[in-house]
C-alpha cells in the first residue's frame, strides 16, 4: 500500500481524535467528508448530536436507535427509512426533512408536529382530522390527505408536490408559501385560492367565483372583477381590494379588517355579519349593500352621514375594543 496514502490517513484519524470537539458536523469538517453524501445506512445509535447541525444530511437507512437529537437541526435531511427507536428528538428542527419509511416506536421522543407530521406521511390512514394544526416546513410530498379536514391549518412553506389533497376541507387553510405542482391533485376552488395568495389576481375576471371561507389575508385583488362571488366567511384582512368590482357579491360574515376598498363598488353586496373595521371606504360605493349586524370603526372615507345611514340600517360602529359607539 502506498505509504503516503497510509500516512494521510494515519494523520486524518489523529486529527479526529484529537478534536476539541463530539459534534458530528465538526468532526465531518475535519474529516473532509460530505454530510449529505457520506452518511447513508451509517451507525449512529447511542450517540449524542444534540444541538448538531445537520442541515441537509444524508441518513438515509442510518441507524439512529437511542441516539440524543435534541434541538439538532435536521432541516431537509433525509431521515427515509432511517431508524430512529428510543431516539431523543425533543426541540429538533425537521423543517423539510424526509420521514418516509422512518422508523420510531413509542419511546422515541418527538415533537407533537413532527409527529403528526410522520403519521401523515407513514400512516395516512389513520389522519383524517387536521384542522388548526400547524404544517409549516413540513414535507409532505407524495402524501394522501384525500378527504382531510385541514380547516385552519397552517401550511406555510410546506411541500405538497405530488400530494393528494382531492375533497380536502382546506376552510381558512394558510396557504402561503406552500409549494405544489402540476401533479398536486387539488380541487380547484383551492386551487384558485392558492394562485390568488402566492400569485395575485389584480385585475382578473372572477365573477361569480366561490371563495367562501377562504383565507385570502394581504392577497393583491386591485381592480378584480368579483361581481357576484360568493366570499362567505371568507378571511379578506388587509386585502387590496381598491377598484374592485364587488357588485352583487355575498361578503356575509367576511372579515374585512383593515382592507384596502378605495374606490370599490360594493353596490347590493351582502355585508351581513361582515367585520370592516379599519376598512378604507374611500371613494367606496355601498348603494343597495345589505349592511345589518356590519361592524364598522376607524375607516377612512366614511362621513358622518353616510355613518348615520349605514347604521340606519343595521349596521353598528365600534371603537378600538370592540364597544358599540353611539353616533
Amino acid at each position: 500500500m502506498n505509504e503516503e496514502f497510509v500516512r494521510k490517513v494515519e494523520l486524518l484519524i489523529e486529527q479526529v481524535e484529537n478534536a476539541e470537539t463530539e459534534k458530528l458536523s465538526e468532526l465531518a469538517k475535519i474529516a473532509d467528508l460530505n454530510l449529505d453524501k457520506d452518511l447513508v445506512g451509517v451507525d449512529l445509535s447511542g450517540e449524542d448530536l444534540s444541538n448538531d447541525d445537520l442541515r441537509n444530511a444524508n441518513l438515509r437507512n442510518a441507524n439512529l436507535r437511542n441516539a440524543n437529537l435534541r434541538n439538532a437541526n435536521l432541516s431537509d435531511a433525509n431521515l427515509s427509512g432511517a431508524d430512529l427507536s428510543g431516539a431523543d428528538l425533543s426541540g429538533a428542527f425537521l423543517i423539510g426533512a424526509d420521514l418516509n419509511g422512518t422508523k420510531i416506536n413509542d419511546e422515541t421522543k418527538l415533537d407533537f408536529k413532527w409527529r403528526t407530521v410522520w403519521k401523515i406521511v407513514n400512516q395516512p390512514e389513520a389522519i383524517r382530522n387536521l384542522s388548526d394544526i400547524d404544517l409549516s416546513g413540513a414535507d409532505l410530498s407524495n402524501a394522501n390527505l384525500r378527504s382531510v379536514n385541514l380547516s385552519r391549518a397552517f401550511l406555510m412553506d410546506a411541500d405538497l408536490m405530488d400530494a393528494d389533497l382531492m375533497d380536502a376541507d382546506l376552510s381558512g387553510a394558510f396557504l402561503i408559501g406552500v409549494k405544489i405542482n402540476d401533479e398536486t391533485k387539488l380541487d380547484s376552488k383551492w386551487r384558485k385560492v392558492w394562485e390568488i395568495v402566492n400569485q395575485g389576481a389584480e385585475g382578473q375576471d372572477l365573477s361569480g367565483i366561490d371563495l367562501s371561507n377562504a383565507y385570502l389575508s394581504k392577497a393583491n385583488l386591485r381592480s378584480v372583477n368579483l361581481s357576484n362571488a360568493n366570499l362567505n366567511g371568507a378571511n379578506l384582512k388587509s386585502v387590496n381590494l381598491s377598484n374592485a368590482n364587488l357588485n352583487g357579491a355575498n361578503l356575509k360574515s367576511a372579515r374585512l379588517y383593515s382592507a384596502n376598498l378605495r374606490g370599490a363598488s360594493l353596490v347590493q353586496a351582502s355585508l351581513y355579519y361582515s367585520y370592516l373595521f379599519g376598512a378604507d371606504l374611500t371613494d367606496a360605493d355601498l348603494s343597495g349593500a345589505t349592511v345589518a349586524n356590519a361592524s364598522f370603526g376607524y375607516n377612512q372615507g366614511i362621513s358622518e352621514i353616510m355613518k348615520r345611514d349605514l347604521v340606519s340600517k343595521g349596521a353598528t360602529f365600534q371603537d378600538s375594543l370592540g364597544i358599540p359607539v353611539k353616533l
